[in-house]
C-alpha cells in the first residue's frame, strides 16, 4: 500500500506498472495456433484464460494483444488490491491509457470528497465504455485474486449488462468465481484451459531444441514430456537444472506426471540441485514481498546477502528488479516464493516468528512503519503492532489515506481491536472522518468498557482521546453545546490535547467553499462564530495545527460579514499555522481567503501573485483543484471569459472537490448559455438543500437569480433573489452579494424598487446596495460624459493588451524586455489615465473606450 510521507508532495495510489502490457523476453517461442485460437474467440465478448501458476497464460496473452489492432487496457492485478474502490481505480486508469476522456466522469466521481456507491460509480463506467467510438480490449491478469464479493458483484454486473464494443480477456488460476457462474451458460465467454496452453509434441520439442538450445534425443524428450505434462514452468526449472545434469531424467521411474505431485517434486529438484546456503536464503526470505540487500541481510543475518541477491538476479529466473524503486529492490519470482514460502512453513515452522521479527525491526528502523505492522502481526507480536500503528496512524490520518488504514487494521483480530483502546481509537478516528458516526461511537463504547481497568495515567489519557474524538463528532453533527462540553472537559486534562490533534489531522476536506463545510456548520455563521470564539479560548497557547481550522472558518464568516480587518488577521494566522505544520487544510483555505481579501481591497496584482506563489508550491491533486476552480471564478469576475474557458477544461480532468459543477455554470452563463446553465443549476440547489449547506445554497440561488435576470425573465429572478435574501439576511451574508459586483447591483436596484410589503428585506437591499458604495469590485460605472482621458503612449498600449490576456506583472516584463519595477511604474499610468484603482477596472473601462475588443 502507499503512503504520502510529505503532505505537499503527492505519491499516485497506484502502481503505474501495472497498468503496462508485460514485456517478455525476445526469446519467446511463437505459438501461432493459440494466436489463431484467440482471434476466433474474439467473436464473444468474454475470453477467459484458466489454468494454474506457471502455464504461461499472462506470456501468450501478452504477445497476442500486440497482433490484434485493438486499443488494450492491461491490469496486472495483486492480492494488495483486492478492495473494491481500489480495483475500480486501476480499471479507470487502465481506460485513461487508452483515451485520456475514457472513464473521466467515473474518475471524478470516484475522487470526489463525496464519492457515490461504487455500483453507481460502475454503471457510468459501462456506460462511457459504451459510448467509446470504437472497439477496445480490457486484460485482467490475475483475476482470480480479486475475490471480495463486492467486486465480484460488481463485476458481475458489468459481465451481464457488458457493452458490445467491449472484449474482455480474463486471466485467472481459477473459474470457480461468483461473477463468472451465469457467463457459463449465456454464449458470450470462451474459455481457453490449461489443455490448449500445454506444450506438446513438435512445440515441445522446439522448446529445448530452439529455445534452450539442449540436444535432447526423443527418449529424453518423451521422458520430460511425461513428467512435465507440457507445464511451461516447470520445463524452464528442468532446462536449467539439465544444463548441469542430463542423467537427472532418469532417476525417477515412477514419477506420475499429476500436478500436485509435480508441485511438491519440483519443490524438492529445487531444494536438491541449489546449494545449501543459496537454498536456505531463499527459504528465509520468502517471507518478504520485496528484498533488498540490507533487508535481507537483517532478516537472514548473513553479510554477504548482496552476493547471494546478485547470484539469483543472474540467472534471470528468480528474482526480478524493481524498476521504480530506484533499482535497490528485487521481487522473489512469485510462484517460486510460493514454493518456498510453503517449503518453510511445512518443516521450519519454528523460525517462521523469529524471521518476522527480524523484518519487522528492521522495516521500523528504516521508517517503513506499514510493513513493520504487518510482519509484527504475522510474528504475533500483536502488542508491538500496536505500539507501531498507534505511533503510524496519525500521519496516515492526516493525508487521508483511510484504505491503508483499513488494510493495516484488517490485519489483527477482530477480538484483539475490540480489546484495545489503542485501535479501537484508531478505528474511531478513521470512521469519523469519513462520517460514519455511527461506526466510530461503536468503538469508542468499546474504550468506554476498557478504560475503566486501566491505571490512572493511562485512564485520563484514553479519556482525553475520547473528549476529544467525541468533540469532534459533535462538531460535524453541528451539535455545539456538546462540543464545547467535550473539548472543554478535555483541556482540564493532562496532557490536555488529543495525540491525534498534535500531529494535525486534516479535518477540512478541499472544498470550494470553507462555509459550506461540515465543520462550519454548513453556513450557519452566527452559531458558528460563538462555538468558535468559545473552542479559540480552549486551544489557545496550545499551539495544535486544529488552532488554524478555527481560524479559517472564522476568517471566512468574517469576510462574508464584509469585516476585512478581522479577515487579515485570520488568514495570516491561518497561513502561518498551515506552513509551520505543513496541513494543506488550513494552507490553503487561508491563502485563498487572503487572496479574495485582496481583491475585495482592490489590490488585484497582490492576489494574483499569492495564488500563483501558492500553485506552485502544491502538488496535491484535490487541493490543486480548488486553487483551480477559485481561479476560473476570479478569471471570469475580471471579464477574461475566454481564459476561463480554457482552465475549465483543465479543471474538468481533475478530482471533483465540488468546485467543478459551479464553474461549469458560471462559465455557462459567461458564454451566453444560461438555458444550459439554468438546468445545470436546478439539481444541483436540491442536493445542497438537502445536505442542509445553507452557504453553498444562497450563492447557487445569486446565480439563479441573475440568470433569470439576464434572460429577461424578472418575476422569478425578484422571486429567487428575495428568497436568497430572506435567508442570507438571517445569518449576515453580504459578500456573497457583493462579489456578483455590477450585474447584482443592477438587479438589487431593479428588486428594491417593487419590494414593498416586506421591510426587513427592503432595508437588507438598500444594506448591501450602500456596501456597494464602497466596495468597488468590478464597480467600473459606464457614464455618457466622461471627462477627458490623457491618450496613452503605444508602450502602454502594449502593457494594457498584455493585462487583458492575463500575464502577471513578471510575465508582461520577460515579454517587453523590462523590469517589473518598470511594468508596474506603466499600470500606475494607465490606471491614472483611466481614472481607475486596479486592473480590472483598467480592463473594463479600456473595453468601454474600445482601446481593447470586448
Amino acid at each position: 500500500m502507499k503512503s504520502r510521507n510529505d503532505q505537499f508532495g503527492e505519491t499516485r495510489s497506484i502502481l503505474v506498472t501495472k497498468l503496462q502490457i508485460p514485456v517478455n523476453q525476445a526469446n519467446i517461442l511463437p505459438r501461432p495456433h493459440l494466436h489463431n485460437l484467440l482471434n476466433h474467440a474474439l467473436d464473444k465478448n468474454v475470453i477467459m484464460v484458466g489454468a494454474p501458476a506457471g502455464f504461461g497464460k499472462t506470456t501468450i496473452i501478452s504477445e497476442w494483444v500486440k497482433t490484434i489492432h485493438l486499443p488494450v487496457a492491461w491490469i496486472s492485478i495483486g492480492l494488495e488490491d483486492n478492495e473494491p474502490e481500489t480495483f475500480l481505480e486501476y480499471m479507470l486508469s487502465a481506460l485513461a491509457i487508452i483515451d485520456d476522456k475514457l472513464g473521466l466522469k467515473s474518475r471524478n466521481l470516484l475522487y470526489s470528497p463525496n464519492p457515490p456507491v461504487l455500483e453507481k460509480i460502475f454503471q457510468s463506467c459501462i456506460n462511457e465504455i459504451a459510448m467509446f467510438s470504437s472497439e477496445l480490449c480490457l486484460v485482467i491478469d490475475n483475476f482470480h485474486m480479486m475475490n471480495h464479493s463486492q467486486i465480484q458483484q460488481i463485476f458481475a454486473y458489468l459481465l451481464e449488462f457488458i457493452p458490445s464494443n467491449l472484449k474482455i480477456i480474463l486471466i485467472t488460476k481459477t473459474e470457480n468465481l461468483p461473477a463468472l457462474k451465469k457467463l457459463k451458460y449465456t454464449g458470450k465467454m470462451v474459455k481457453i484451459s490449461k489443455e490448449e496452453l500445454r506444450f506438446k509434441g513438435h512445440e515441445f520439442k522446439q522448446f529445448y531444441h530452439v529455445l534452450k538450445k539442449l540436444p535432447l534425443n526423443e527418449l529424453e524428450l518423451q521422458l520430460l514430456e511425461n513428467k512435465t505434462e507440457g507445464w511451461v514452468i516447470s520445463m524452464n526449472l528442468f532446462a536449467q537444472a539439465l544444463v548441469e545434469d542430463r542423467s537427472m531424467l532418469y532417476e525417477k521411474d515412477q514419477f506420475s506426471g499429476r500436478h500436485p505431485y509435480i508441485y511438491s517434486y519440483l519443490i524438492e529438484e529445487m531444494l536438491d540441485y541449489l546449494d545449501d546456503s543459496v537454498r536456505n536464503f531463499l527459504l528465509e526470505v520468502s517471507i518478504l514481498d520485496e528484498l533488498s540487500c540490507s533487508l535481507c541481510e537483517a532478516v537472514t543475518l548473513k553479510k554477504d546477502a548482496a552476493e547471494y541477491l546478485q547470484l539469483l538476479f543472474s540467472s534471470k529466473e528468480m528474482i526480478k528488479l524493481i524498476p521504480e524503486r530506484n533499482n535497490q529492490w528485487f521481487r522473489l519470482h512469485s510462484l517460486l516464493r510460493e514454493f518456498f514460502y510453503h517449503q518453510l512453513v511445512n518443516k521450519y515452522q519454528g523460525n517462521i516468528v523469529h524471521l518476522h521479527r527480524r523484518a519487522y525491526t528492521w522495516f521500523y528502523t528504516q521508517g517503513y512503519i506499514s510493513k513493520a505492522v504487518n510482519h509484527a502481526v504475522q510474528a504475533n507480536d500483536l502488542d508491538k503492532a500496536t505500539e507501531y500503528l498507534w505511533n503510524l496512524a496519525p500521519s496516515l490520518l492526516k493525508n487521508r489515506e483511510y484504505n491503508e488504514l483499513a488494510y493495516l487494521l484488517n490485519l489483527f483480530p477482530n477480538d484483539w481491536i475490540e480489546n484495545s483502546p489503542h485501535l479501537c481509537i484508531i478505528y474511531s478516528w478513521t470512521l469519523a472522518l469519513q462520517k460514519m458516526w455511527e461506526n466510530a461511537h461503536t468503538y469508542l463504547a468499546f474504550v468506554d468498557r476498557l478504560i475503566l481497568k486501566m491505571e490512572a495515567s493511562l485512564y485520563e489519557k484514553f479519556l482525553i482521546e475520547l473528549h476529544v474524538l467525541r468533540g469532534y463528532i459533535a462538531l460535524l453533527e453541528q451539535k455545539g453545546d456538546e462540543c464545547i462540553k467535550h473539548m472543554t472537559t478535555a483541556a482540564k486534562m493532562l496532557p490536555k490535547y488529543s495525540e491525534f490533534y498534535h500531529m494535525g489531522v486534516e479535518i477540512l476536506s478541499p472544498e470550494w467553499n470553507v462555509l459550506g463545510s461540515d465543520i462550519a456548520f454548513g453556513g450557519q455563521l452566527a452559531s458558528t462564530c460563538t462555538l468558535y470564539g468559545k473552542l479559540r479560548e480552549i486551544w489557545k497557547n496550545s499551539g495544535l495545527p486544529i488552532v488554524g481550522f478555527g481560524a479559517v472558518v472564522l476568517g471566512a464568516i468574517h469576510y462574508e460579514w464584509d469585516e476585512l480587518d478581522k479577515v487579515q488577521y485570520f488568514a495570516k494566522r491561518g497561513i502561518y499555522i498551515g506552513k509551520k505544520h505543513r496541513n494543506l487544510g488550513i494552507l490553503v483555505p487561508s491563502s485563498l481567503l487572503y487572496a479574495r481579501m485582496k481583491r475585495a481591497l482592490n489590490n488585484d496584482d497582490e492576489m494574483w501573485q499569492m495564488i500563483q506563489q501558492l500553485e506552485n508550491s502544491i502538488t496535491d491533486r484535490y487541493w490543486r483543484t480548488t486553487i483551480t476552480g477559485f481561479k476560473i471564478k476570479i478569471m471570469l469576475e475580471e471579464g477574461r471569459v475566454d481564459k476561463a474557458v480554457e482552465l475549465m477544461e483543465k479543471l474538468e480532468q481533475m478530482p471533483d472537490t465540488g468546485m467543478i459543477s459551479i464553474n461549469q455554470i458560471r462559465v455557462l452563463r459567461a458564454s451566453g448559455k444560461r438555458t444550459k446553465a439554468l438546468k445545470r443549476i436546478e439539481p444541483l440547489i436540491k442536493q445542497v438543500e438537502l445536505e442542509n449547506r445553507l452557504a453553498i445554497f444562497i450563492e447557487l440561488m445569486i446565480l439563479q437569480s441573475l440568470i433569470h435576470f439576464e434572460e429577461g425573465n424578472r418575476s422569478k429572478a425578484f422571486t429567487i433573489i428575495n428568497q436568497a435574501i430572506r435567508l442570507g439576511m438571517k445569518e449576515g451574508y453580504l459578500r456573497l452579494f457583493l462579489d456578483e459586483g455590477t450585474h447584482m447591483k443592477k438587479l438589487l436596484c431593479d428588486f428594491q424598487k417593487i419590494v414593498s410589503t416586506d421591510q426587513a428585506v427592503k432595508e437588507y437591499c438598500s444594506k448591501i446596495l450602500s456596501k456597494f458604495e464602497h466596495d468597488s469590485i468590478d464597480e467600473v460605472v459606464v457614464k455618457t460624459d466622461l471627462p477627458y482621458l490623457d491618450d496613452l503612449t503605444n508602450r502602454e498600449l502594449e502593457v494594457l493588451k498584455l493585462l487583458e490576456k492575463g500575464l502577471t506583472n513578471k510575465e508582461i516584463a520577460e515579454a517587453l524586455y523590462i523590469t517589473v519595477g518598470t511594468v508596474k511604474l506603466y499600470n500606475h499610468k494607465i490606471y491614472s489615465k483611466l481614472q481607475v484603482k486596479s486592473r480590472t477596472q483598467a480592463l473594463i473601462r479600456a473595453k468601454e473606450l474600445r482601446l481593447i475588443d470586448y
